[in-house]
Parts: C-alpha cells; structure tokens; sequence
C-alpha cells in the first residue's frame, strides 16, 4: 500500500511540473502568434490550415522565419516565468529553521501543498485566457466546431448523372445541336474556334502529377 502511494504521489509531482511547464509555454506563445496572424495573415483558419496542408513545394520561407522570430521572445519569457515560479516555491515551502519558529514535516508539506494548487490554478487561467484570447483573434472554434459537425447533404442531394438527362424543356438553360438547323446556329455564332487559356497560380504539386 505504501509503494502504490508513494508511486502515486511521484506521478502526482511529474504530472505537476509537466503541466506548468506546458501550459506556460503553450500560453506565452499563443499570446504573440495570435496576434501576429490577425495582422498579417488575411484569411480563415481553415484556409491556412488547407494550404499548410496541402503538397505546396516552393514556397517563400519569409512566413516561418517571422513565425520563429514572433515565437523566440515568448519562448524566453516562458522560461522567465517557469524559473520564478520554481523559484518561488523553493524559498516559500523551504523548511524554516530559524530561534523562533521550527518547522515540522506536516507544516512544510501543508505549505508545499497549497503552493502547488495556488499555481497550478493559475497556470491553468493562464492557458485559458490564451486560448479565449487567440479564439477572439483568429476564431479557430468555428474551424473545429465545423469539423466535429457531421452532414448528410451529399446523401440527400446528389443526384446520379447517370440517371438524369438534362433536355430544353426540363428548366436548364443548354446549348443544344441535336439538329442541323442548331449546329448551323451554333457554327454561324462562333465562325472562329476559341482558345481558353487558363492560368493557374500558388497551385497544388499534386495536380501537376502523371499518376
């Protein structure tokens, strides 16, 4: 019983330590990129996540290089606030020993205890207002929110073309030369053959593909 405690009471510590040292990071970062993506990227969530995701080759490196500069003070001020709250809970649950008061063992787990969730507290609040605060900037919610949504409009609107056949009288405008009269018509408004040329920019490499 005392081993399972004791191992209990260590993944309770490592569990602590990793935590703050997570959140704090997580929440120092997301403060700078969130306001740096509202300045200067111009467009949704889920359009930046499509093109990251997509088979880009060749693409400018000046976005990722201003995203590590953006990212390294906040990594430094993370590191700042990790040492301070380590630091912190060092000297104030350190076991007094002075002529006019001596700590016991309980006394200093107590404080050591209490030092703990008053910090973990506010480590979790700080996470928490990053992310409500990147939310109010770049609205990833509704990216998320839009993923976990399931729909069946394909089911209910998709329409085989194999089993519909589109004709002047069924509402659709159509270009028709079932006779020669329309192909004549056909041919006498566009005497010249046409050329379509398109061009395509930031395309997909999958698209450029043989396969």
């Amino acid at each position: 019983m005392k081993e399972i405690k004791k191992k209990f009471n260590i993944a309770r510590i490592v569990f602590y330590y990793l935590f703050m040292v997570v959140s704090i990071i997580l929440a120092s970062v997301i403060f700078p990129l969130s306001t740096w993506y509202r300045s200067n990227i111009k467009v949704s969530i889920d359009a930046a996540i499509f093109t990251l995701r997509s088979p880009l080759k060749g693409s400018d490196k000046g976005i990722t290089e201003k995203i590590i500069e953006t990212a390294i003070p906040a990594f430094i001020i993370a590191a700042v606030i990790i040492a301070v709250v380590i630091g912190l809970e060092m000297f104030l649950t350190r076991r007094r020993t002075d002529f006019l008061f001596i700590d016991t063992d309980a006394m200093t787990k107590k404080r050591r205890r209490r030092y703990r969730i008053t910090a973990f507290s506010m480590a979790l609040v700080y996470l928490i207002v990053s992310l409500v605060y990147s939310n109010f900037q770049i609205d990833y919610m509704s990216y998320v929110m839009m993923n976990l949504k399931s729909t069946r409009i394909y089911q209910k609107e998709y329409v085989d073309p194999q089993k519909v056949k589109i004709t002047k009288d069924s509402g659709i405008e159509v270009a028709s030369v079932d006779d020669q009269a329309g192909a004549d018509a056909v041919e006498k408004a566009n005497p010249t053959k046409n050329l379509i040329y398109i061009y395509v920019e930031s395309f997909e490499t999958t698209y450029a593909s043989r396969m």
